[in-house]
């Protein structure tokens, strides 16, 4: 039975690989492009302070679900549909900190690329994301 469900678990990476690599090809546009991360405690003081804007890069329909409270959902799948918004709802110079769920999640790398390229310097890819947060005690908007 274990030698079973080995297999299966090597069948579900490697499947989960393949889509990773299918769906976020590498882009030579954003390569060079340096990605900055923030860990959870320095992220939480920005968060009190309200000097930082949080963006979810999940599915709208996680986002839903769980999320920082009063983060802003931009999932990455849909970004060339509100690229556009969020030009003209954040200001360039602006703190925004991306997540998804944990460490092991990249849509936050991803999007940190993505918002980079629009000219934003001070983008920040949560570290540990949304499971840290919560491990934490730090605020959160649940519908569970």
């Amino acid at each position: 039975m274990k030698r079973v469900d080995y297999i299966l678990f090597l069948l579900v990476v490697g499947v989960i690989l393949l889509l990773f690599f299918l769906l976020y090809p590498s882009n030579k546009s954003i390569k060079n492009i340096k990605l900055l991360s923030i860990n959870i405690d320095k992220a939480y003081i920005l968060y009190e302070k309200k000097t930082a804007i949080f963006i979810d890069a999940r599915y709208y329909k996680f986002y839903n679900k769980e999320r920082i409270k009063g983060a802003l959902s931009f999932p990455l799948q849909r970004y060339n549909n509100w690229k556009e918004q969020i030009i003209k709802q954040i200001k360039p110079h602006q703190i925004i900190i991306v997540y998804c769920d944990n460490r092991l999640c990249s849509l936050s790398y991803y999007l940190v690329k993505k918002i980079t390229e629009l000219g934003y310097t001070n983008v920040y890819k949560l570290l540990g994301g949304l499971d840290q947060w919560k491990k934490k005690g730090y605020p959160i908007h649940s519908s569970l």
